[in-house]
């Protein structure tokens, strides 16, 4: 991930000399290790959901936010240093990766949305037992109610990866 963020960084510097900046996430999973290594560029962190063992119930202190290792934005400066972060991923863990446009919907009243309502309404679907794709429709529910007829300033892209089986395994689901 972190080569990818130098080659990026350098291209939009060089395209913008410096003009222009772009937050960003890379990451890349390993089925075979169940790592997940990861970069990010002052973008919005991913949360990671963890599935708890002995049937515990998740709470809000179990949820890790991925990237607390953030660098600059790129297109800063070409000299920038973008840091790995690295978890270990197992079954029934999902992580939540989100643009500012999701957590920045305001409603008429000039409210955001925010991270806190945006973890506890996942956090709720998942104790609710809905699978990801149901968390997604009701994600896009939850935020349609907020915002109810407020024009938003920004694109809202979201989306879960759920890991499904154990490294090493078919992770393809038949």
């Amino acid at each position: 991930p972190e080569k990818a963020m130098d080659i990026l960084n350098n291209c939009i510097f060089e395209s913008s000399k410096g003009a222009m900046w772009m937050t960003f996430f890379v990451g890349v999973y390993d089925a075979t290790t169940s790592q997940f290594n990861y970069c990010c560029a002052s973008h919005n962190f991913p949360y990671l959901f963890p599935q708890l063992e002995g049937g515990r119930t998740l709470k809000k202190k179990d949820v890790v936010p991925l990237g607390l290792n953030n660098g600059p934005a790129l297109g800063r400066d070409p000299a920038s240093i973008y840091k790995v972060g690295t978890c270990h991923l197992n079954p029934g863990d999902q992580i939540l990766f989100f643009t500012d446009g999701l957590v920045e919907s305001k409603n008429t009243s000039e409210q955001m949305f925010g991270d806190v309502k945006l973890v506890k309404s996942i956090l709720s679907l998942i104790q609710q037992g809905q699978s990801s794709t149901q968390q997604i429709k009701s994600l896009c529910a939850t935020l349609k109610e907020f915002t109810t007829t407020a024009p938003q300033d920004d694109d809202i892209t979201f989306f879960t990866l759920k890991i499904k089986s154990k490294a090493g395994s078919d992770i393809v689901q038949k």
